[in-house]
């Protein structure tokens, strides 16, 4: 089972995700969260500890991983899917969660390829931009509907993420996940 969780930064996709891995946890279901991104998390901890400075593996200095996602996709357009398809054959868990979909014209293709189901984190901009600021990123690079591009992924489904109502948040997790798990049984 794959559930490829997206939307645009600060919508509430890492938390969807751990709802999601939590609740199916729960349920009995091993789960293993996949980042695209993480060959570009690997090479950013390296530069910074080239500089001398220690980083935490998932920090995000947006800037400079969107400039090396940027250099890879230059040097090989397809690295980032074809890396992430070797780790998800790789994993042995029943569920593969992916929080981090940010290309609609190779990896998207690639993940729907997969088995990936899409589920779209939808949030009001004002709340985003809080959620932003509020967040220790050591850069935040603004994102908008027009500037990603994820109008061309097709959702299997949609949460709004627009309140702090963690209860709300669940419950749209939990009626996606039972949705989800209903078609598959009926399969």
């Amino acid at each position: 089972m794959r559930l490829c969780v997206y939307g645009l930064a600060g919508s509430g996709k890492s938390t969807v995700s751990a709802l999601s891995g939590q609740i199916l946890a729960d349920r009995g279901h091993t789960v293993d969260v996949l980042k695209l991104a993480e060959p570009m998390y690997r090479l950013q901890q390296h530069i910074y500890r080239t500089a001398g400075i220690d980083v935490d593996l998932w920090e995000h200095d947006n800037t400079m991983l969107r400039v090396l996602a940027t250099q890879l996709r230059r040097i090989k357009p397809d690295f980032l899917a074809t890396d992430f398809i070797a780790r998800l054959t790789a994993s042995t868990a029943d569920l593969v969660i992916n929080d981090d979909l940010r290309d609609a014209d190779i990896d998207y293709p690639a993940l729907a390829a997969a088995g990936f189901r899409f589920v779209h984190v939808t949030c009001d901009d004002r709340i985003r931009a809080a959620r932003l600021a509020a967040r220790a990123d050591r850069t935040v690079v603004p994102d908008s509907a027009a500037t990603w591009g994820h109008d061309r992924i097709k959702p299997d489904w949609t949460i709004s993420n627009s309140t702090d109502d963690i209860t709300d948040l669940q419950q749209q997790v939990y009626n996606v996940l039972d949705k989800w798990l209903a078609e598959r049984s009926d399969a």
